[in-house]
């Protein structure tokens, strides 16, 4: 165990023998402990670090007059939870505190705005429990947590407590069987195989504008499937991605599309198509638009 001081004589930081971050030592116990434990080094652990995180995050918002972003969580390193915790620390010391943190997170909340143009659907971890949804922060990836939604329009979140939502996992969806139009959000890079497989309520989709694959059977047997919106950059569409929904009556693929794979388009009636691709139609009835060769 390591000590370092702060600039408050009742608070030291405590880090681990590998220089690791523990937590903050007062005079009654630690707290922001980074690990769920009761006692440490023969102190009482008085709260976790998420926790404080949290309290201090609120303390911030109502003491600093900033507008947040949604889904925008205010940076708290161990300066701000060592000004929670001291009971060693004039007015003078707190108000100088906020005044450079409110010039901080005003820098913090421009850089957000500029950065995160496809964060438009960001929700808080208890928002993701209503949907649901459980959250993998390190890949970035949607799971489905096993329940039952009866949902029928779903807009797949694009981050969760700041984070970014990256890739929907296999089955992330199963919760939504009566789902009749999905958005697949611009944060989302990747879809697993069969998403939607036998959706027979889903009428529309839209596609997020960042991926490059539609894979296979991702909207196989969507029997009442009329309208697909797939955008540029979507270079690949597997095989049975639309196997089967007969209910589309055209489908635009963009220029972009270089492989369709086999029986992509079986049960589709048109498609209008300007690409290079080969073995056109893909099983869809005919195409409206030449293909280039």
């Amino acid at each position: 165990m390591l000590l370092k001081d702060t600039e408050f004589s009742d608070v030291k930081i405590v880090f681990t023998d590998d220089e690791e971050y523990f937590g903050i030592l007062t005079p009654d116990g630690i707290e922001a402990c980074a690990l769920r434990m009761r006692f440490a080094f023969g102190w009482r652990v008085l709260s976790s670090f998420r926790d404080v995180v949290k309290q201090v995050d609120n303390m911030l918002k109502k003491q600093i007059d900033l507008d947040y972003p949604r889904g925008f969580t205010a940076s708290v390193g161990t300066l701000d939870i060592a000004f929670f915790v001291t009971q060693n620390c004039t007015a003078d010391r707190i108000e100088l505190y906020l005044e450079q943190k409110r010039a901080a997170l005003k820098e913090e909340i421009e850089l957000w705005n500029r950065e995160r143009l496809w964060d438009t659907n960001p929700v808080f971890s208890d928002e993701l429990e209503a949907m649901n949804f459980a959250f993998d922060a390190e890949s970035g990836a949607l799971y489905t947590d096993g329940g039952v939604n009866s949902l029928k329009h779903l807009e797949t979140p694009t981050s969760v407590d700041g984070i970014r939502v990256k890739k929907l996992a296999p089955y992330a969806l199963a919760a939504y069987r009566e789902l009749e139009s999905l958005v697949i959000s611009n944060s989302i890079t990747e879809i697993p195989e069969f998403l939607c497989f036998g959706f027979i309520f889903l009428v529309s989709v839209k596609l997020s504008s960042n991926m490059e694959c539609i894979p296979d059977g991702a909207f196989c047997k969507c029997k009442v499937l009329k309208t697909v919106l797939i955008p540029e950059g979507v270079k690949r569409i597997g095989r049975d991605a639309f196997y089967m929904d007969c209910s589309i009556q055209r489908l635009q693929l963009p220029s972009s599309v270089e492989s369709v794979g086999g029986c992509a388009l079986v049960g589709v009636r048109k498609v209008d198509y300007h690409g290079t691709a080969s073995g056109y139609p893909w099983g869809a009835s005919s195409v409206l638009a030449k293909v280039n060769y």
